[in-house]
């Protein structure tokens, strides 16, 4: 069911025009906003019919649908084949039901078949009918939304050696090595790159006998490859469609010093984790009790933040569990209201914990279809930011510390964030109706 990820997130986004009223939210005035992948998802609710309505504005943070000059990374057929060849994998005969065979499958069995670079939605579908150029050219996506969408200089350092495994055993890059990393790049699904004039572009004026300085080259190649350029284009092909009336703005972050947060975020300094908000006087009985949700009552905890209470609800579930005849399978709404203990971290969503560890306190499971919500004293309703991670719809978890939604809901907004399936849980193709990718 290549692109079921993209319906959680959307069925998180049904959730929350349902029942965030009762968190003081404006079902009304929702921002979608996404880091990475998380940003590429933005661009395809932007892009889906599906979508359409849910949202008001949308923030796109270093990713969009628009990589490959428009080309799909993966095809159709492309998603079949390996599908079928992690079904054939597992034991899975393909004159059988290969699908049903697969949800009968270990989990973790699974996982062995992940892509370890990313994972790439499938166009030509329900949920993504056609590419975003030909979205633009025609005007079928959802124009009626602002756009902020931005990037962050020297971000595709990162991606080095995800991208290209065989740099890991490099010490001293060379010309060679940078030559041959470049070619990679079309191994990778990247087709079509010009490696001579590539080389030229970012090569200039590039010390070449310098190890870090073909690096750091190396760096902005991926980043604009991968990030820069299609967060840009898309952008700026959005901002040529849509009404002069609709808001679209561009940015592109620089760093500072080495210690460039200390002006910037004074309120996580002095001796606090830099990733951490500024939390005071948790008490395991100050808790907060919502019902009549569309799932019954939910408990939550009160945290104090930065002179502000912040009710902070984590773990909510928005959809069944995606087991048995759902693995693969569009989320469902959940049948049977019941309360919901939403004071600590329940479950990631199934992945490889080679870059990032299970969160301590949390499980992994297939059964991780949750939300975190964040609403400070409730006056009037107040607009609602809907966070989706990055991870390369791989890896990555609501409940990374780096996430907390706190400190932003001490600025009247009410704050949401939704774990969706990832690799071939939330993306696998099968090509039929109970496992329809998107």
């Amino acid at each position: 069911a290549r692109n079921v990820g993209f319906y959680d997130q959307l069925l998180g986004l049904k959730w929350v025009r349902e029942n965030i009223h009762l968190f003081g939210g404006d079902k009304d005035k929702i921002t979608i906003f996404g880091e990475s992948a998380g940003s590429w998802s933005v661009s395809a609710h932007i892009l889906s019919p599906l979508s359409k309505g849910m949202f008001k504005r949308a923030i796109m943070q270093s990713g969009a649908q628009f990589y490959n000059m428009d080309k799909e990374v993966v095809n159709k057929t492309e998603a079949l084949s390996q599908a079928k060849a992690m079904a054939k994998g597992l034991k899975c005969n393909e004159t059988e039901d290969w699908i049903q065979c697969l949800r009968r499958a270990d989990p973790k069995d699974i996982l062995k078949y992940e892509n370890p670079i990313a994972t790439y939605p499938t166009f030509d579908t329900e949920f993504l009918p056609i590419r975003a150029q030909t979205a633009f050219n025609t005007k079928k996506f959802n124009t009626d939304i602002d756009l902020i969408a931005g990037i962050t200089r020297n971000e595709g350092s990162t991606f080095i050696i995800v991208v290209i495994h065989d740099l890991v055993h490099i010490i001293n890059m060379n010309i060679s090595d940078f030559h041959n990393a470049v070619n990679a790049l079309d191994s990778i699904g990247y087709h079509n790159v010009n490696v001579p004039k590539v080389t030229e572009h970012y090569l200039k004026g590039v010390n070449t006998s310098n190890s870090l300085a073909l690096r750091t080259a190396l760096g902005s190649l991926i980043g604009d490859l991968i990030l820069g350029c299609p967060t840009y284009h898309f952008a700026k092909r959005f901002a040529q469609t849509v009404k002069e009336s609709q808001r679209v703005y561009f940015y592109e972050l620089l760093y500072g010093s080495d210690n460039h947060m200390d002006s910037d975020w004074p309120q996580l300094l002095n001796d606090e984790p830099m990733n951490a908000p500024k939390v005071h006087g948790l008490d395991p009985k100050d808790l907060s009790l919502l019902s009549h949700s569309s799932i019954g009552v939910v408990r939550g905890r009160t945290l104090h933040v930065l002179d502000t209470n912040v009710d902070q609800f984590v773990g909510i579930p928005y959809a069944e569990p995606p087991v048995g005849k759902l693995r693969f399978a569009k989320p469902e709404h959940i049948i049977k209201p019941f309360p919901v203990n939403a004071t600590k971290p329940t479950n990631s969503c199934m992945q490889p914990t080679t870059f990032i560890p299970i969160i301590p306190g949390t499980g992994m499971s297939e059964d991780c279809l949750v939300l975190n919500i964040w609403t400070a004293d409730v006056k009037a309703l107040k607009p609602v930011m809907f966070w989706i991670h990055g991870g390369g719809l791989n890896i990555g978890t609501i409940f990374q510390t780096w996430f907390n939604g706190s400190v932003l809901a001490t600025k009247d907004v009410v704050v949401v964030s939704v774990n969706y399936r990832l690799g071939p849980f939330g993306f696998l193709y099968g090509d039929r109706e109970d496992a329809p990718g998107n």
